[in-house]
């Protein structure tokens, strides 16, 4: 059983390390590229951004690029949803509790 055991560990560990080989040295290939536009759900601020499809190891994905950011891996393939929530809808999508715009530093009296 002990055998079993280590044997299952090991191969276990081999995977795990090809997996992160895999991930971590293959480089980023760039199979099509496009353009894609969103809508915000609460103004009228429309944003464009270009889009790629990519293939990193085995996987294959769509990124965006937020304007002044980075790629971001589209969420479920749908690159305009990603966009919208990412970068147009960004500060009404996280809004800020009530109590971190109070400074601590600031007393009423």
């Amino acid at each position: 059983m002990k055998l079993f055991v280590r044997l299952f560990t090991i191969a276990l560990i081999a995977f795990a390390l090809t997996m992160l080989y895999d991930w971590y040295v293959n480089p980023i290939e760039v199979l099509e590229e496009g353009r894609t536009t969103s809508k915000s759900k609460y103004s009228e601020k429309i944003v464009s951004a270009p889009k790629r499809r990519v293939r990193q190891g085995w996987r294959e994905f769509w990124q965006v690029k937020v304007p002044g950011g980075g790629w971001y891996e589209c969420r479920n393939e749908d690159c305009p949803e990603t966009l919208r929530i990412e970068h147009v809808d960004h500060a009404f999508s996280r809004p800020e509790s009530p109590e971190s715009s109070i400074s601590p530093f600031t007393q009423e009296r």
